[in-house]
């Protein structure tokens, strides 16, 4: 059963990434369970937000409840820095390791006290984006939490 707070779904699941993907000798700088503004100099980074929820209709239409709660996972990689210390090719490979170990977290938490099933929606995108001036390369997958 899913449960019908999609923040609190959200929360619990920017945690268990956090956990898993932040600090040292891991693969992203910060990890925020909601879109932010700005992270300043962090590379890479985390973004957690919402991306929607579909409904089911109760029997004898009684109201509605969640089928399925969607969030959306960004990482963000700064494409080179001006020192030279991250290089153009360098963005490229800070993405493999975050979705690597974002299959990870989802392998470990197939169901929870949030979700009975956890799956990815599509296939991940990857773009260039500018963010205050400083380009990025950015990397998005939709996951479904049932």
């Amino acid at each position: 059963m899913i449960s019908s707070d999609r923040a609190a779904l959200r929360v619990y699941f920017a945690g268990l990434c956090k956990t898993a993907l932040e600090g040292s000798g891991k693969p992203c700088a910060a990890v925020y369970d909601h879109q932010t503004a700005d992270w300043g100099t962090l590379s890479p980074v985390l973004v957690i937000t919402e991306a929607g929820t579909e409904w089911t209709q109760l029997t004898h239409g009684s109201g509605f409840m969640p089928r399925a709660h969607y969030l959306a996972v960004h990482a963000f990689a700064v494409y080179a820095t001006a020192d030279g210390k991250i290089g153009e090719d360098d963005s490229e490979s800070m993405l493999s390791p975050i979705q690597s170990e974002l299959a990870e977290v989802l392998s470990d938490n197939r169901n929870s006290a949030y979700w009975s099933s956890i799956s990815y929606e599509a296939r991940s995108t990857v773009d260039p984006v500018k963010i205050k001036g400083r380009e990025y390369r950015h990397e998005v997958v939709v996951l479904r939490f049932s």
